[in-house]
């Protein structure tokens, strides 16, 4: 089609909707809209519309963002793992079981035949943000044994019989709160409620496995490493919040209540607000 009064020239491609839900053959939208480029010194500057070329743009967007963002992730936490324990081997032990419970989070979306949206892409993040505390519970545990009485093999028994019961928990209450997702009117949210909340187990699985285990070929821990148990600001925080926890209990309550009541107060302050906004409308 073209315009004469408007100098403006439409040329319109029909692809059937099976056809590119194939991802393989997605790159036909890349193709058409590369050899449309090479035509842009006869027609000037060429402008691309359509579901095709949004779906395609999309899912390239996704996927850069989710690279990205995992990378920035992983080199965040690797800082932070650094600066607290002071050990490369520490650092590249957590990096290993948290790079794992990536790829299984992605393998899962094609085992389930599920499509990579931008609810999915938070999955890696979500597995980094629950695969680190996992790490740094097991391994400051694994710390301080190792300063008691130095025994490795003993220590990292401790370490599963003590911190892996209570990481389970943490997991498990994790994978229930996501799989109430599963439960949900919409498909996408089912999805990702259905592959959050399994892949966190796995997480917990991977952290309670390849941890002990890649620590155990490891020579012990020395000294220098062991001094972040003795940090004051760390001792002196966890000290403070426990004493409120038991000799402050009336503290708490009382302060927990003040926070559900301005909550409250808040969240019917903010309908009153809506209705008066449609009465003003009505009127």
């Amino acid at each position: 089609m073209y315009s004469e009064k408007g100098n403006v020239s439409l040329m319109m491609v029909a692809i059937d909707e099976t056809f590119l839900s194939d991802k393989t053959k997605m790159n036909v939208v890349l193709d058409i809209e590369k050899l449309s480029q090479k035509y842009k010194g006869n027609f000037g500057k060429i402008h691309f519309a359509g579901l095709p070329h949004l779906r395609v743009q999309i899912s390239k967007r996704i996927l850069g963002e989710m690279v990205f963002f995992v990378g920035l992730s992983l080199l965040v936490t690797s800082c932070l793992l650094f600066l607290f324990f002071r050990s490369f081997r520490v650092v590249l032990i957590c990096l290993i079981v948290v790079c794992i419970a990536v790829i299984w989070s992605l393998g899962s979306l094609a085992f389930l035949e599920f499509r990579l949206s931008s609810l999915m892409a938070l999955l890696p993040a979500l597995m980094i943000v629950i695969g680190v505390p996992n790490c740094i519970f097991l391994m400051t545990k694994f710390h301080q044994e190792m300063k008691e009485h130095g025994n490795k093999v003993k220590a990292l028994s401790l370490v599963i019989q003590k911190i892996g019961t209570a990481t389970f928990l943490t997991n498990f209450t994790t994978a229930i709160g996501f799989l109430t997702f599963a439960f949900t009117n919409s498909n996408h949210l089912m999805q990702f409620g259905i592959v959050a909340s399994t892949n966190i187990m796995m997480v917990f699985l991977l952290s309670l496995c390849i941890l002990p285990t890649l620590t155990s070929f490891f020579n012990p821990p020395k000294a220098r490493h062991l001094k972040h148990l003795d940090r004051k600001f760390a001792v002196g925080m966890l000290n403070f919040i426990v004493e409120i926890a038991q000799k402050r209990r009336k503290l708490i309550y009382f302060v927990s209540l003040i926070i559900v009541l301005i909550s409250q107060f808040t969240r019917m302050l903010n309908l009153w607000k809506n209705i008066l906004v449609v009465q003003s409308l009505l009127k």
